[in-house]
This record gives C-alpha cells, sequence and structure tokens, in this order.
C-alpha cells in the first residue's frame, strides 16, 4: 500500500508499508512514485517466492551477538538445561570472539567456512565444531525469521563426522577381575551395568522402587544429568524421551545380589546413593571405576561406557537378538548398537569360518586342498 504525503514545503514523498514475518507492520518513504511502486512490487514478488520480507532498517544492523540474546530467550527456552548451557559456553568461547560483532545480514557462506577451518585448524574435535556451527546456525535461523536473510550462510558448513574408532569392550574374565576388586555397594551396580547396559545417568537416576524383584524386572525411569554451575536435576524420563522408558529383565543371580542389597531400603532412596544418602556425581563415581580398572589390570577402558559397551558385546556373543539388545540399551535405531557398541568376536569369526571351511571341504570328499592336482594333460613321454 502506497500513502502520498507531501513535507512542510510541500515536496512530495510516498510511503511504503508491509509486514515483517513476525506480524510488525514497517513503512520505507520514496521521493518518487516509481521508486515507492517498485519497491512494492519486489515486497509482494519475494512474499510469492517464499523468501523473507525486507526488514526494517534498524534490524539489519543488528550482530550477531545481539540476535544470540534473541535466540536464547526464544528457542533456548525450549532446550535442555545442558544443552543450552554447553551452546552458551561454546558462543562464549568460539563464535562470539570471531563472528560476534559481525552484522547478521553480512555474514557470508565463506565467513563461516573460514571460521570452521580457523576451529579446526587450533585442534578441535569434528563434533564440537559441528556443535559450533550450530550454535551459529541457530542465530542465521533466526535473522531469516525477523527478514534479515534469505538464505543460512552456515549451510554445508559442519564439518564431516570421523568415524569412531573401535574402543574396549571387557571380556567375561576382565569383568570377574573388575569386580573381585570392587568394594559391595559398586560391586552390585558394576554388574547391574555390564548386564543391562544402562548410562551412568540412568544408573545414578534409579531409585529402590524401580526394582521388581518378584517380577525380576528393572524400570528405567529417570536420568540424573550435572548442568554446569546449577549441579544436579533429574529429568522424568532417560536420554530419547518418554518413549525411551523401558523394562528390562534381570537374570537370577543379579536379583539375588539387588535383594541383599535393598534390604531395609526406603523405596524412594536411591539405589546407588553417595556416602551423603543423595545420587552420584559422575566425577567422583568415574574415579572410583577407574582405581577398581587399575587394580585388575584392565587397560584401555573408558569409564562407564565400556560396561556398557560391555553389556551390548556379551550379549550378542550370547546369541542375544539384535532387536533385544537395543531395546536394552534404548536405542532408537539398531544402526547404533551395531556400529557403536557391538564388538567383532574374533574366536565366533574363526568358528564360523571353520564351518565354512568343512562345508567346503567336505562337499568333494577324498579331494586334498594342500596337494596341488595333477595335470591332465597326456604324457609325451615313450
Amino acid at each position: 500500500m502506497i500513502v502520498q504525503r507531501r513535507l512542510k514545503d510541500g515536496t512530495p514523498r510516498y510511503l511504503v508499508r508491509y509486514e515483517t514475518p513476525l506480524g510488525r507492520e514497517v513503512a520505507r518513504t520514496f521521493s518518487r512514485r516509481a521508486d515507492a511502486e517498485a519497491w512494492e512490487r519486489s515486497v509482494k514478488d519475494s512474499g510469492r517466492s517464499g523468501n523473507c520480507l525486507p526488514a526494517p532498517r534498524s534490524a539489519r544492523t543488528r550482530t550477531v551477538t545481539e540476535l544470540w540474546t534473541d535466540v536464547l530467550l526464544t528457542r533456548g527456552s525450549r532446550w535442555e538445561a545442558r544443552t543450552r548451557a554447553r551452546y552458551v559456553e561454546l558462543f562464549r568461547l568460539h563464535v562470539e570472539p570471531h563472528l560476534g560483532r559481525a552484522k547478521a545480514s553480512a555474514v557470508t557462506a565463506r565467513d563461516v567456512r573460514l571460521w570452521v577451518q580457523t576451529l579446526t585448524a587450533r585442534g578441535l574435535a569434528a563434533s564440537t565444531v559441528a556443535q559450533c556451527v550450530s550454535v551459529l546456525s541457530a542465530v542465521m535461523i533466526d535473522a531469516i525469521e525477523v527478514g534479515i536473510r534469505s538464505e543460512n550462510p552456515c549451510a554445508g558448513a559442519r564439518p564431516r563426522a570421523i568415524a569412531p574408532e573401535a574402543r574396549k569392550a571387557l571380556t567375561a574374565a576382565e569383568v570377574t577381575a573388575l569386580l573381585g576388586e570392587t568394594p559391595w555397594p559398586d560391586r552390585v551396580v558394576y554388574l547391574l551395568a555390564v548386564t543391562t547396559g544402562l548410562r551412568f545417568g540412568e544408573l545414578a537416576g534409579l531409585n529402590v522402587s524401580d526394582v521388581d524383584l518378584s517380577g525380576q524386572l528393572l524400570h528405567v525411569r529417570r536420568v540424573v544429568v550435572e548442568v554446569p554451575h546449577e549441579g544436579q536435576q533429574i529429568k522424568p524420563y532417560p536420554k530419547g524421551g518418554a518413549t525411551a522408558r523401558r523394562a528390562i529383565g534381570l537374570p537370577e543371580a543379579v536379583v539375588q545380589m539387588l535383594t541383599e542389597h535393598l534390604s531395609g531400603r526406603q523405596s524412594a532412596d536411591p539405589l546407588w546413593p553417595n556416602l551423603n544418602g543423595g545420587r552420584q556425581w559422575y566425577g567422583l563415581a568415574s574415579r572410583c571405576l577407574r582405581a577398581a580398572y587399575s587394580r585388575a589390570r584392565i587397560t584401555e577402558a573408558s569409564g562407564f561406557h565400556t560396561l556398557r559397551r560391555t553389556a551390548a558385546t556379551l550379549a550378542l556373543q550370547k546369541a542375544a537378538s539384535i532387536r533385544d539388545v537395543q531395546a536394552m540399551l534404548g536405542h532408537k535405531s539398531p544402526v547404533m548398537t551395531l556400529t557403536r557398541y557391538a564388538q567383532a568376536d574374533v574366536d565366533q569369526q574363526r568358528a564360523a569360518t571353520g564351518r565354512v571351511a568343512d562345508t567346503i571341504l567336505t562337499a568333494a570328499p577324498g579331494q586334498n586342498p594342500d596337494k596341488t592336482p595333477k595335470s591332465s594333460t597326456p604324457s609325451t613321454e615313450g
């Protein structure tokens, strides 16, 4: 809509009004009607093509840091507390020093690529750099929503994920040695970890009431997370959301140990309390586990996730189905179970290749593959 106005000296001015994607009305003034009409057509064309409408001039000068504040107030309110704290730290350390003062409307894809190369050259892990790009991308998405930009310069800038190195899973003999070097309260939890594959936060979040001794079931209903500068928080669902709540069958030997461990305890008490009766903290619990690894002479172990990988590997080696192991670990996809947690077993490979060799050799009786067959060419002697 174009409105004609006149200044005090009678000079005509043409006012174009339009709405931003957030519903705010913005006006722009032109000295010529032809310019006003051209601008109005461009605004309408942008709306029909799905591109963002032009933002007011004051908004186009906003910096990345200023928009990040808006992101925290809007989109950031829906993030998990630990995710929010992580993103705030990444923005402070890696985004703000490089791009914080830049106008959000002026950041180009080349700027983002050079910034990613700088972070990589400093030795940051690919996963950390990818998270930094996600933080900046959230700012750019907000810039698109308010009409500052029409595209996201972070598209395609995330570094390729590096295939994770094969991590160690304990053998049954190593688990026995570990339990033998562990005092009683922790021994029960370690055995629970290598038979159910629970994460540390899920172990710390268990209550006495989550153990069904008569039904031989363990109910995973909550998780403990540690947020920097805020302490522990208990989420009423494990990692993966409410659908990740699950019940895991317990073997008879574990039930017997839990029966002794839970004797005289209240249902609301933590299953694995610290010295003060509260929930376990990851730092202290991890140090105790690593000390037990050292006493058992187990090398290349990496904290509680080693126990989780061990649970997956041993269960698959004992002919558990991939679907059951996936459900036990709380994974949404069996691909994660197979690629990140299940370990290859050389002994089983040897047994399988042996069965294949036996099948081949018994298919043609009387043949010895170690000897070269005689040539069938007729002899020319005599």
